[in-house]
């Protein structure tokens, strides 16, 4: 990557989609996430568009994969369960039997 784990702008939104695969990049991003919805007291995190895989034209991904998505979506919720969080799952029914 180019030090910055950004993919593709989303369509009719200012949010951009990840480049799931650099973990070392986003690890201490989503800890800090995570971090901080602990100290605020929440007892649950929704992370929302993790199925970027699926959706890998507007990511500018086309080698994204499933096992990728797996990967990332696995490790965030340990690390949510690392902070006694619970975490949901949305936009990514298609692993649910696999998580």
């Amino acid at each position: 990557g180019d030090g910055y784990p950004f993919a593709g702008k989303m369509p009719y939104s200012d949010e951009r989609w990840l480049d799931i695969r650099e973990l070392d990049l986003l690890t201490p991003i989503m800890e800090a996430r995570l971090d901080l919805a602990k100290n605020k007291g929440c007892d649950a995190v929704l992370p929302s568009h993790v199925d970027s895989y699926s959706h890998s034209n507007a990511t500018n991904l086309d080698t994204l994969s499933h096992k990728d998505q797996l990967t990332y979506n696995t490790w965030l919720a340990k690390e949510a369960h690392k902070r006694n969080l619970s975490i949901g799952l949305k936009n990514d029914m298609k692993q649910i039997s696999d998580l």
